[in-house]
């Protein structure tokens, strides 16, 4: 193990490296990922974006004061910075729904909460079925991505998908899921400030939010998965040949 601490990462890195170079044909998951290998192994591909394929449900007939997000308890993912963003908001403050199975830094993220006097309106619902999700996309009034250089996130087009406009960091690959303005806001990297300030105007301004919510829909009908596995298997067939 204290081998593998001193020289994994490097030879995990030239060996990635390797696999990419060598490969007849490269394709990445976003823009953002695809400039990231270009610009640290010097090779090229195209870009196939992740497909959503939600069965869609009734949208609830009025929304909730309720915001959610929709990522795995790890600390990279940056859940914390939803409770920060929620403490800089107008009262009363709306629900943040924290999705997910509990992890080992579920507890953390609990009595983070607590310290931040944001108990009762953080929710953790632990798990969800497919249709729990879609349902509490569809009763929300928006959904927020906090993790930092993310290089895509399904979580903000699923969101979309359901009429539920997301606000995001305008970085990374996320700033490829949401149409700044039109479907959603891509907040300043990375200012909690501007973040929640975005949120903000969408809480509390019912004629943008309904624009917002009509757009995120059709927007996210790009993402289908139709246009990924065309790709894909063109590329298997050219791999083929």
């Amino acid at each position: 193990e204290a081998l593998l601490g001193v020289f994994g990462k490097k030879l995990a890195r030239q060996l990635d490296r390797l696999c990419h170079i060598r490969a007849s044909r490269l394709l990445f998951n976003s823009l953002w990922t695809k400039k990231l290998f270009e610009r640290e192994y010097r090779v090229t591909g195209e870009v196939c974006y992740p497909g959503i394929d939600i069965e869609k449900i009734p949208s609830e007939p009025k929304r909730e004061r309720m915001v959610v997000t929709a990522s795995r308890h790890v600390p990279w993912k940056r859940i914390d910075l939803a409770f920060q963003v929620l403490k800089r908001l107008q009262e009363p403050l709306p629900t943040l729904v924290v999705t997910g199975k509990e992890t080992e830094h579920t507890p953390f993220l609990k009595q983070l909460a607590s310290n931040l006097g944001l108990s009762k309106h953080v929710h953790f619902s632990g798990h969800l079925t497919d249709n729990e999700l879609h349902r509490t996309f569809s009763k929300s009034k928006a959904y927020v991505q906090t993790s930092i250089y993310e290089p895509f996130g399904l979580g903000p087009v699923e969101a979309q998908s359901f009429g539920t406009p997301a606000v995001v960091w305008g970085d990374a690959g996320t700033k490829e899921t949401v149409l700044d303005g039109e479907t959603g806001f891509q907040a300043e990297p990375y200012s909690v400030e501007d973040f929640s300030s975005k949120l903000s105007l969408l809480l509390s301004d019912d004629t943008m939010w309904e624009a917002m919510s009509r757009n995120a829909q059709i927007w996210a009908t790009s993402f289908d998965w139709e246009s990924h596995i065309d790709l894909l298997e063109d590329t298997l067939d050219e791999a083929k040949r």
